[in-house]
């Protein structure tokens, strides 16, 4: 029925000849049987007449037909990981969000009548004291390559370690990491993680926030500390409030079965599991920062040899509810790829991390996958009394006694 009336639509005079477009968004949401006829309009390949745009946060429910084949990619269809393209174009992300925010700050000026132009840089400013500091470690980078360089250029060193080595100065005597400054643009779009909606989200929080303080034709800019307010308290929702919102989305589930008590049963503790992962890999990003290691800033692990079902399913589980991007990097052998994990960045504040670091990773094995997913508070307190994050990638193993 669909399919002969949008072709006769197409024919109508006054609409261009081109195909037409069914943008469904959300598919995540439709029911099994939904899902399965618009695999079967989208393996019929009408794509000439009729082409579908189909949006889903990972949860799709089945690749079926009605035929009882699957649709394939690139056969029947092209998958598009928006996150993972943000992730790895950084600066064409940061130019879109750039244009995105100044049109909007175009027509606020324009509304208020604002004598001055608005600039996104302008708007979010960065904490001045902060960044006079790490100004001052970076000149001291500079003035100390000749002699103790790490890199092949000064500018290597001063982006790998200034930050890191003030994140780091602010966990000596007097115990004050958690006073790291989250502001400024550049640091609020690495946060977002690679999708815009992430920062629209915070940037309205913060001017709703803004504007119950000064007046609206009196907002030129952000605060910083308003700025790291909101990322901060977004983060630890993140860590908190959505995971037991995810839980007790699944209890409503099994109550709406009719069932009068919900059991803790796989998918709970498949959440469990994934918590665990996020804390014990947070921690452990925190504590290669503020090493002597070469590379500090990692946001990622690549898994070597051949990862267990359940270590690899609770890495998916992370990656259908936003904690992580899935990519690959080849493998130690050079014989193929291996699986890459990428936390997301809006969980940065909660670790105190430098959200700015792309291309760092770490490698890992199954067993030391298992052993955060067990209990990462003890894993992460023998990494901590150890001293050196150097042999983490050398032998794992060797950093817990046997009797454990």
């Amino acid at each position: 029925f669909l399919f002969p009336v949008l072709a006769g639509l197409q024919k109508l005079p006054f609409l261009p000849n081109r195909p037409l477009y069914i943008l469904i968004d959300d598919a995540d949401y439709l029911s099994l049987t939904q899902t399965v006829i618009l695999n079967s309009w989208i393996s019929s390949r009408t794509h000439t007449t009729v082409s579908f745009k189909v949006s889903t946060q990972l949860l799709y429910k089945t690749s079926a037909t009605m035929s009882g084949l699957p649709i394939q990619s690139p056969h029947d269809y092209q998958e598009i990981n928006i996150a993972d393209i943000h992730t790895s174009r950084y600066k064409r992300y940061r130019q879109r969000v750039e244009q995105i925010v100044q049109k909007r700050l175009d027509r606020w000026s324009k509304d208020m009548e604002l004598k001055r132009d608005l600039s996104p840089i302008d708007f979010f400013p960065d904490d001045a004291e902060q960044e006079r500091k790490i100004g001052d470690i970076e000149d001291s980078i500079r003035r100390t390559f000749e002699s103790s360089g790490r890199g092949f250029r000064v500018g290597d060193d001063v982006t790998r370690y200034a930050r890191p080595e003030f994140i780091k100065s602010l966990g000596g005597p007097s115990k004050s990491i958690s006073t790291y400054s989250y502001a400024g643009f550049a640091q609020l779009v690495h946060i977002s993680s690679g999708l815009v909606r992430y920062f629209l989200e915070s940037a309205s929080q913060m001017f709703a926030d803004e504007q119950s303080r000064v007046e609206p034709t009196e907002i030129t800019s952000i605060r910083p500390a308003i700025q790291n307010e909101v990322v901060r308290d977004q983060a630890n929702q993140l860590m908190f409030e959505h995971f037991d919102h995810v839980e007790v989305g699944i209890d409503l589930d099994r109550l709406g079965d009719g069932r009068d008590s919900v059991p803790i049963d796989s998918t709970h503790r498949d959440m469990q599991r994934l918590r665990n992962l996020i804390m014990g890999l947070g921690g452990l990003f925190f504590l290669k920062l503020v090493s002597s290691d070469a590379e500090r800033r990692v946001f990622s692990v690549a898994l070597s040899g051949h990862p267990t079902p359940y270590i690899v399913r609770t890495f998916e589980l992370g990656v259908q509810y936003g904690y992580f991007h899935r990519s690959s990097i080849g493998n130690k052998d050079g014989t193929g790829r291996t699986r890459l994990y990428v936390l997301t960045r809006r969980i940065a504040p909660h670790f105190s991390l430098d959200p700015s670091s792309f291309a760092g990773y770490l490698w890992v094995t199954s067993e030391f996958v298992a052993r955060l997913i067990q209990d990462p508070q003890s894993v992460l307190r023998k990494l901590k009394n150890s001293g050196s994050l150097a042999e983490l990638e050398v032998d794992q193993l060797s950093l817990f006694d046997e009797k454990e």
